[in-house]
């Protein structure tokens, strides 16, 4: 339940556990925070990125007010482990009547039965966009998946048969990937965690079955962290000349930085003075181009070009106008540096090598489209391929 539906707090009553060990299972479950009521019948976890205010912490019941960072709703929940006769649960009965009288927010409570708990809003769901993640290409399935994808017949011409192939595949692989997958970094936390877990249980048994599952969860640690230093390679857009030793923080900082530069926080107007703010910057270039665009049409003697010496001849002209064939094309995409960034398609040039032989002819029907008509739409930028073709 915990993976499934990354919770954020999970009680659990009559863990049949001894409590000295509620440290090794909080890492395991992959939480920050855990508490414990006297008689070690209940155990409850958190995340840090909620906030817990013990009540009352009780032999037979826990309560306390959760608040989730960012909300403003407190909940109050009251996890019972209750005794076997009714006399001794009439101390039970006194607490909830106590907290009954005292509590006026929402507040929940469990005996034993399984309950999952939804409280928060989720109807704000922002824009995310389509990107190539260069890691999918080593999962067994991922070629097949593009090839029955691909076969899928688009009416129109080259070009938008490219682009909206591209696109349901891009749809695609997006379900795929969280259906098959799931979250890199969320799966590379929980099995760090569980590394530690594992390690603490090694030194304790010291037997072959412990060695066996800790050998069985560094394996799997590391699957995960490949994976994810694949993901912080491709943001960070660093050219990897040679293989390093694993750094995070340090392909971090570079995207930090990076962002960093792009951010303009003010700009100089045309009479050297600073402009701040958001609004302002944004609406400076607006209405400079404006202006820019909107001069009054100037009369340009065409014969002044006539000074400029002809240095291509018509041989020349026509070899680059003429339409590229497959085998150039291929030696195109296959020159272009794999670290460099996507394209405005958001695949990586890694997608190109591996499926080559899947999108061949979609992508040599699209550039030899292109030299015929002379246009691309908006979905295709002429940096894409054309750079280098002649």
């Amino acid at each position: 339940m915990v993976n499934k539906y990354k919770v954020d707090m999970v009680a659990i009553s009559e863990p049949m556990v001894n409590k000295n060990k509620v440290e090794g299972y909080k890492r395991y479950l992959g939480f920050n925070q855990c508490l414990v009521n006297s008689n070690g019948q209940i155990w409850c976890f958190w995340r840090n990125n909620c906030t817990v205010d013990n009540i009352q912490i009780h032999d037979q019941l826990v309560t306390f007010k959760f608040q989730q960072n960012g909300s403003n709703h407190d909940y109050y929940v009251t996890i019972v482990y209750a005794k076997c006769t009714a006399a001794k649960r009439m101390d039970l009965w006194h607490n909830l009547e106590d907290l009954d009288n005292s509590i006026t927010s929402p507040w929940l409570g469990s005996d034993h039965r399984p309950m999952l708990l939804k409280c928060f809003n989720d109807n704000s769901v922002g824009i995310k966009y389509f990107k190539f993640l260069d890691f999918w290409i080593d999962q067994d399935d991922f070629k097949t998946l593009v090839a029955k994808e691909w076969q899928v017949e688009v009416d129109g011409n080259p070009m938008w048969r490219l682009q909206q192939k591209l696109k349901n595949l891009g749809r695609r692989l997006s379900k795929w990937s969280i259906e098959e997958i799931g979250d890199v970094n969320e799966n590379a936390d929980e099995w760090e965690a569980k590394m530690e877990f594992l390690e603490e249980m090694d030194l304790i048994d010291n037997s072959k079955t412990s060695r066996e599952e800790l050998n069985k969860g560094h394996a799997e640690y590391v699957y995960w962290l490949n994976k994810q230093e694949s993901i912080l390679k491709q943001k960070s857009h660093i050219r990897w000349f040679e293989e390093g030793e694993r750094n995070t923080k340090y392909f971090h900082a570079v995207i930090i930085e990076r962002r960093r530069k792009l951010e303009i926080s003010r700009i100089m107007n045309n009479k050297g003075n600073w402009i701040s703010g958001e609004d302002k910057i944004a609406n400076k270039p607006v209405r400079y181009f404006e202006k820019l665009f909107n001069l009054r049409e100037s009369n340009v003697d065409p014969q002044i070009l006539d000074c400029i010496p002809e240095c291509i001849t018509d041989d020349n002209n026509n070899y680059m106008m003429s339409c590229s064939e497959e085998e150039e094309i291929k030696d195109v995409v296959f020159n272009m540096s794999t670290d460099s960034a996507a394209g405005p398609d958001r695949y990586s040039r890694i997608f190109y090598y591996c499926c080559w032989d899947i999108i061949t002819r979609e992508v040599v029907e699209f550039v030899q489209f292109f030299f015929i008509k002379g246009k691309l739409t908006k979905f295709f930028s002429t940096l894409f391929w054309f750079l280098s073709l002649k």
